[in-house]
């Protein structure tokens, strides 16, 4: 007995506060950009959502194009090297003792 008044007490407690947490007004959705009233879930209204969408795409085209400009700079780099390692320019040719050389000094008693 005391087990069935138990469980009826609490049945009528849980439909009444399913009833009263139903009833309760709800704070009005607006949007966060602009402040219109939004319609359904979401915290942006159609036009700003649309704003949004756009400014992702031109960010991602800026991204991707500061990339590419990066990758053609750093391909340039590369060929650049390789092209003056194939024509022997980065590497140092060995000095010869030709009193002719502006590179070499006249007495070959001083030290480079």
């Amino acid at each position: 007995m005391v087990v069935a008044l138990t469980l009826g007490t609490l049945s009528v407690a849980g439909v009444g506060l399913f009833f009263a947490v139903k009833a309760r007004p709800r704070a009005p959705r607006v949007c966060r950009v602009c402040g219109t009233g939004v319609e359904g879930a979401g915290d942006l209204c159609a036009s700003c959502r649309r704003e949004a969408e756009l400014e992702t795409v031109r960010r991602a085209t800026a991204e991707r194009a500061e990339r590419q400009r990066a990758l053609t700079t750093i391909r340039n780099v590369i060929n650049a090297t390789r092209r003056r390692r194939s024509d022997g320019g980065s590497r140092r040719k060995p000095r010869t003792r030709n009193s002719s050389s502006e590179n070499w000094p006249a007495d070959p008693t001083r030290p480079f």
